[in-house]
């Protein structure tokens, strides 16, 4: 059953009755017709679309239960709930009166229904509700109302629309809570900055403005919709709520904006199908190489910075900028440093990417022996040798490094089978097998093979004493050294 309660009061009532057993002294049983009333009122009524309302629940009676308002949900926001309970004793009897008060907000515009709420064995009556007025809200709105706006509404494919929303308001607000912008389609969405906040008249008024902007990249063309937007608040009334017991200050409010519509172009034809996309409004690209003047050793890096920076972009969109590879050059590139910033409402990033470059091992004509070994590793540890164990060899540390860094140096060594003598410098060779001698041009006779000691006897001369004297600096070689061949004497014959 639903009755109008008072002029702007709509209630549905439900009774139940129920038996109980009670006892007069020992032996009288009797049963008395208890009943339950649970009345349903609004408030306001008609409630307002996109304003909270509250609705109470008025037991009159014993219920077995707590009520359940989970049906509720379906089609109201459930903001807050509460309870008071009071008992009055009239003629020697009592009666317990419970009231629920739930304050929800509509999901959608009316009209609506309050379902049946269950409270233990009890329910109480659905009851229609009228929803007025519009959940849109417009720059005629009374003291709250959004505007919004959106540039470029054309954009090309990933290219960054600013999308600002302004609330007007001339209320207290509290609680304040604001939706983000969505496309229909795959977009990427990024806040720009804080909130701005500033004062402006109109009709006359005097509005408090807060304005929110953030930066929308759509990522597929052709006709896309940004979603409303939704502003949540607790607005200060001022009226005195109808519910005197239950009065509150604050009444939670919604407003919407409106849709806006874009037109997204794709990727102009003529755009080269392999070059990267970037519909960005400024773009800056930085090359810097270190040692400016490329020139290194073998074995150390040409480092290679790359730096680009766009306005209109997120860093994400920014391509990678590895060098192609060159012959010669091994590329070490380092994990690529990603910033973003916002300026003047627009987003700026930064990728910027470094490779070391190090030339490849190279080919080097550096005369060298076996007993260059330990200098050179020495060398390379930064040790100096014992000064009572004098080294025979020289570092080749330089041309390792280096392999254009070579050096002339003369080279002597001797062997006790057949009594060998041996020396080079530069491209002659001074050979004595026994009692043997020989001179090769190693630069064209890399096998040894023509012996020109008759055709350069002066040479062979200056080459025989340099050996003689480098000996003369060498201990002399035991008489029980013993030796081992790798080759047979006919083997090294050929």
């Amino acid at each position: 059953m639903v009755k109008r309660l008072s002029g702007t009061k709509f209630c549905a009532t439900a009774r139940r009755w129920r038996g109980a057993w009670c006892s007069v002294g020992l032996a009288v049983w009797c049963v008395l017709a208890l009943a339950v009333e649970i009345e349903v009122g609004i408030d306001p009524n008609p409630p307002i679309s996109g304003e909270s309302f509250r609705l109470a629940f008025v037991v009159t009676g014993e219920i077995d239960g707590e009520p359940d308002f989970t049906p509720l949900e379906n089609q109201f926001e459930v903001l807050s709930r509460n309870r008071q309970t009071s008992i009055a004793w009239v003629n020697g009897k009592h009666t317990r009166t419970s009231t629920w008060v739930v304050e929800v907000l509509a999901k959608a515009a009316g009209p609506l229904e309050i379902p049946a709420i269950t409270f233990g064995d009890t329910r109480s009556a659905p009851l229609k509700v009228p929803i007025i007025g519009n959940a849109k809200a417009t720059p005629t709105d009374d003291g709250l109302f959004l505007e919004i706006d959106a540039v470029p509404r054309d954009p090309y494919v990933q290219q960054q629309v600013t999308y600002t929303i302004r609330l007007w308001r001339r209320y207290e607000l509290s609680n304040a809570s604001l939706s983000e912008p969505h496309l229909s389609s795959d977009a990427i969405v990024r806040p720009l900055g804080e909130d701005r906040q500033f004062e402006a008249e109109r009709n006359g008024k005097r509005y408090e403005i807060i304005e929110r902007s953030f930066a929308l990249f759509p990522q597929a063309s052709g006709q896309h919709t940004i979603e409303p937007v939704t502003v949540t608040a607790q607005v200060l009334e001022r009226v005195t709520s109808l519910f005197e017991m239950f009065g509150r200050s604050v009444k939670t409010r919604r407003i919407s904006s409106e849709a806006i519509e874009l037109n997204v172009r794709p990727v102009p034809a003529e755009f080269p199908p392999n070059a990267a996309w970037l519909p960005a409004r400024k773009v800056r690209l930085n090359e810097h190489w270190e040692p400016a003047d490329l020139r290194v050793k073998a074995g150390d890096p040409v480092t290679r910075t790359v730096s680009l920076w766009v306005s209109g972009l997120t860093s994400g969109q920014l391509p990678e900028m590895l060098p192609p590879a060159v012959p010669g050059l091994k590329a070490y590139p380092d994990q690529p440093q990603l910033k973003e910033d916002k300026q003047d409402g627009v987003i700026t990033a930064v990728r910027q990417e470094k490779v070391a470059l190090i030339p490849a091992g190279g080919l080097t004509r550096q005369p060298t022996m076996s007993m260059d070994w330990m200098p050179t590793l020495l060398d390379a540890a930064s040790v100096a040798p014992h000064p009572d164990y004098p080294l025979d060899g020289l570092s080749m540390l330089a041309t390792l490094r280096d392999p254009l860094a070579s050096r002339e140096r003369p080279m002597y060594w001797r062997m006790k089978y057949r009594s060998q003598w041996a020396a080079i410098d530069g491209d002659w060779k001074y050979l004595k097998l026994d009692e043997h001698e020989f001179l090769f041009n190693i630069a064209i006779d890399a096998r040894e093979r023509a012996n020109l000691a008759a055709r350069e006897p002066e040479r062979m001369a200056a080459l025989k004493a340099q050996y003689i004297a480098w000996a003369a600096t060498m201990p002399g070689i035991p008489d029980d050294a013993a030796f081992s061949l790798v080759y047979t004497p006919a083997t090294m014959a050929t």
